[in-house]
């Protein structure tokens, strides 16, 4: 059984402490400031001790108690730099700490120190200043305080709840009231005012049988306690106040620390994640369980029915034992260390586990719950839809839908574990199955990433195999001794996947085209360049190697090249050829055309001022070819609009006309431009101006 083997543990590692005895570091010890480590008093006060006091300073890693389960020597240290007549000092029970008893009055300081070896320099270290006076005749040292409950919860019972009040003190943990030892505190209930029937005192509860309203005091046998009064208003549990079951773990799980699967942490058992919440019960007297069905034996301790299903698909913690569910405030904490979920540290394979899982409290099913699966995790990669020979492009990888944080392969291989966790992740490799491809560049240093250049020389099939292999420390041996025994890692899941592709033939590096082979002057001209993907920019050059500026877009296209769409125009007279450059590189690629002066009358282009007001003169400027003799702008009912002023230029065979005109309605107004020949007679091209009329 695992308590067994864990007991086993313990005797050995204690043993092993009593055996050596364990010397304080000399005051040479370096100090060390390394990230995650930690140094906490646990119990006992620094700031008031008193001569008897005990304290306990623990060390944590990332949170987790560090121990010496290795068994290459204890992880902390401690010297006394001050006051070594006034403290006694051993490390801890499982040597993740260090006890100090309180000797004698004055001021001491401690310094306690963190090793990643046994013999290795200090990464982690921190002083603790101890002020220590006699006990004050007049004080006992402790007070009165209900277990697990809030004075405001007072206002609010139900008959049928009942706990305890205990007996708590800053010098040296708690004590709890008890009436069978004499040597022990005992604690006295007396009604003040109120109906004293509605409690009665039942060993160490207080349990509250009937509705209304008391006011209790409670003194303690030890001299000098401070006294407590309390109110307590008790009514019927509402009738429609049933058990209310709410699933806190999500659900379903994925590969990893299934502690990621529990969002809500309550603060009296923060290493314990939360599985359910069952609302609506009684203080004290209530038990709850997370059970399967088909066990009908001790349903708090269901793990030993499941755990060879549940070793298929977790890592155990290799802790034992159990802890009730706490109540707060009427609604039940359900924990992993209660019930079939005791202790699961590592989710290490998909599936569906193969119970009935169900929550029962005092003995009865209250709710079905739901279906424990882990799911799948997703390889993903980076590639293109269509690769080409030729080609050579950064292929990435990623392992998602974990619980895994990504991390060096190297520094998790180095860890030592601590206490009793593992430490576990992946070593990404990609295979070459099928295909010419060549790898270069190779980045496998990462647990959930991987990098590298793919070079595709020729075409045809590929087959790719991204595998995610499952690793583990090898560093700390107890551990690892204690694995191998219990087959933690036995069918630990290693993520794959086979990715298939063509390879296509490459296609023509780059090619170029305008939409016509001649163009009047300032005509707009359409030009396309297609380039491969890996092109960021293409543009055409002058004969002169001037840069054509131009309205440019690109577009994707299915088989991963681009497509580079140009507008632009130019007013030189003549054969033209421009050259094709792509990321400032010349292509070899050129397009050509000539460019001549129209032998008829031409409209090229024509603009317009944005705005102007009700009768003010606004100007249109009209460009058209020398053949044209006339030009006027129409309004919405083709009426002429006559113009104040209308003049012209020649430049380069172009006639660039100058027409002030005004109208009288205000409004977003539409108007056309017309051309005349030599003859008077209206061409066909026409061009549309828009102009805002204001009043």
């Amino acid at each position: 059984m695992k308590k067994k083997k864990i007991l086993a543990w313990v005797l050995t590692i204690v043993l092993l402490g009593c055996l050596g005895m364990i010397t304080p570091a000399q005051a040479s010890e370096d100090a060390g400031n390394a990230e995650g480590y930690e140094l906490r008093v646990n119990f006992g006060t620094m700031e008031d001790a008193w001569v008897g006091d005990r304290i306990r300073i623990s060390a944590y890693y990332n949170n987790q108690s560090i121990g010496s389960w290795d068994g290459k020597g204890h992880h902390v240290g401690f010297e006394v730099l001050k006051g070594a007549s006034l403290v006694e000092c051993e490390l801890g029970y499982y040597r993740d700490g260090v006890d100090i008893q309180c000797l004698n009055t004055g001021e001491a300081i401690i310094r306690v120190f963190v090793r990643e070896e046994g013999n290795g320099p200090a990464v982690y270290s921190k002083e603790f200043s101890i002020s220590i006076r006699q006990k004050p005749e007049n004080d006992s040292g402790y007070y009165i305080e209900a277990r697990d409950m809030e004075e405001t919860w007072f206002s609010d019972l139900w008959v049928g709840d009942a706990f305890r009040f205990w007996m708590y003190t800053e010098h040296y943990r708690y004590m709890r009231s008890n009436e069978n030892g004499k040597d022990e505190p005992n604690l006295s209930y007396e009604t003040v005012s109120g109906d004293g029937s509605i409690y009665e005192i039942s060993g160490q509860y207080i349990h509250f049988i009937k509705p209304g309203d008391v006011r209790v005091k409670i003194t303690c046998s030890i001299p000098n306690t401070p006294e407590k009064i309390y109110d307590f208003h008790v009514s019927e549990k509402p009738a429609e106040a049933e058990m209310e079951v709410v699933p806190v773990m999500s659900l379903p799980l994925k590969l990893g620390p299934i502690d990621k699967a529990f969002p809500l942490r309550d603060h009296e058992i923060p290493s314990v994640g939360i599985i359910a919440l069952v609302k609506n019960v009684n203080y004290g007297n209530s038990t709850g369980h997370l059970t399967v069905e088909g066990f009908d034996m001790d349903s708090s301790w269901v793990e030993s029915y499941v755990e060879e299903t549940h070793r298929e698909f977790f890592l155990p913690a290799h802790e034992g034992g159990s802890r009730p569910a706490l109540v707060r405030n009427h609604v039940m904490y359900l924990g992993t260390i209660n019930g079939a979920l005791n202790m699961l540290e590592f989710a290490k394979r998909p599936g569906t586990l193969p119970y009935q899982y169900y929550i029962e409290v005092d003995g009865k099913k209250v709710a079905d719950f739901p279906a424990i699966t882990i799911e799948e995790p997703v390889i993903t990669n980076n590639l293109p839809d269509q690769v080409f020979a030729g080609q050579s492009l950064s292929f990435s990888t990623a392992l998602t839908n974990t619980y895994y944080e990504n991390e060096k392969v190297d520094e998790l291989l180095k860890q030592g574990g601590y206490d009793y966790y593992h430490h576990v992740g992946f070593r990404p490799k990609v295979e070459v199955l099928e295909g010419n491809v060549l790898q270069s560049n190779q980045d496998y240093t990462n647990t959930l990433t991987s990098s590298e250049t793919l070079t595709f020389p020729s075409p045809g099939r590929v087959q790719l195999k991204i595998t995610y292999e499952s690793i583990h420390s090898t560093v700390n041996e107890g551990m690892n001794r204690m694995c191998e025994e219990e087959g933690c890692y036995d069918n630990i899941y290693s993520p794959s996947t086979i990715v298939t592709f063509d390879v296509q033939e490459a296609p023509p590096a780059v090619t170029a085209s305008v939409d016509k082979t001649l163009y009047a002057p300032n005509e707009t001209i359409t030009a396309s360049i297609t380039t491969p993907g890996t092109v960021e920019k293409a543009y055409f050059v002058s004969e002169t190697g001037a840069g054509i500026a131009s309205a440019r877009n690109a577009v994707k296209n299915p088989d991963g090249t681009i497509t580079w769409s140009h507008v632009f125009s130019l007013a030189s007279i003549g054969n033209r050829s421009l050259r094709v450059y792509t990321d400032g590189a010349d292509t070899g690629v050129s397009v050509s055309f000539a460019i001549r002066r129209p032998t008829t009358p031409s409209l090229y282009g024509a603009s317009i001022a944005p705005s102007a007001k009700v009768q003010e003169n606004f100007t249109a400027v009209i460009q058209t070819s020398v053949q044209v003799n006339k030009v006027r702008l129409f309004n919405e009912n083709g009426i002429g609009l006559a113009p104040a002023s209308c003049t012209y230029s020649d430049q380069d065979g172009v006639r660039t006309w100058t027409y002030v005109t005004n109208v009288g309605t205000p409004g977003k107004r539409n108007l056309t431009v017309k051309v005349s020949d030599g003859s008077n007679n209206w061409i066909a091209d026409t061009r549309h101006l828009e102009i805002w009329i204001n009043r």
